[in-house]
């Protein structure tokens, strides 16, 4: 009698541990079930569900394995982006070898961390170093790469400054507008953050 006692009690006293216990495994399992459930629907939808919020989930994988992400989209731009600016500078060589200078494109300017410009030109002996934009109607022009024009100057061309030009050009659609820098803004260490040229603009140099 005295064991049944026992047992009656024993099971008093763990049965709400069980009850508990169950409830909770009860529940993690429900909620893993939704939670895959959520994720099947999500992944498996491919015109409203994954690929309609993230047009290439292939990115987010890559990002999620530390890989770097490149739309395809930004690729194209970037390809359009580098030949309207080379376009550009091969259209500028032109303009001023047809107007008595000298003139070559730097092809390696623009990725490169050295002081080159886009274009250097000669004429007599005047040494111009310019930086192109192209754009549709204003054209923004980094402290860095005016900063890289002079440093070419300065460190690269022999000769007197007044004899050194560093000019920025804006290939604005037809129109072509030139802004020359001044060398005590250099010097001075005033250059603004940005040289902006708008196509409203009559700029400062001409060919």
């Amino acid at each position: 009698m005295m064991k049944i006692s026992l047992f009656v009690n024993l099971v008093i006293c763990i049965l709400p541990i069980v009850v508990i216990v169950t409830s909770i495994l009860q529940a993690c399992f429900v909620y893993r079930n939704r939670i895959q459930k959520h994720q099947r629907n999500f992944c498996s939808s491919s015109s409203y569900g994954i690929f309609f919020y993230f047009p290439r989930y292939s990115n987010y994988a890559g990002l999620a394995e530390g890989k770097p992400v490149v739309k395809e989209v930004d690729k194209i731009k970037l390809r359009r982006w580098r030949k309207r600016g080379f376009y550009s500078e091969t259209v500028l060589v032109k303009h001023l070898q047809k107007n008595g200078y000298h003139a070559v494109r730097i092809p390696v300017s623009n990725p490169s961390l050295s002081p080159l410009p886009d274009i250097m030109a000669r004429k007599g002996s005047h040494t111009y170093a310019f930086e192109v934009k192209n754009a549709s109607y204003y054209a923004y022009f980094p402290k860095k790469q005016i900063d890289k024009l002079f440093r070419f100057l300065n460190e690269l061309i022999p000769g007197n400054k007044e004899h050194k030009h560093a000019v920025v050009a804006a290939h604005l659609g037809k129109k072509w507008l030139f802004k020359e820098i001044r060398w005590v803004d250099w010097e001075k260490d005033k250059l603004p953050d940005k040289v902006r040229i708008l196509k409203r603009d009559r700029g400062n140099f001409t060919l």
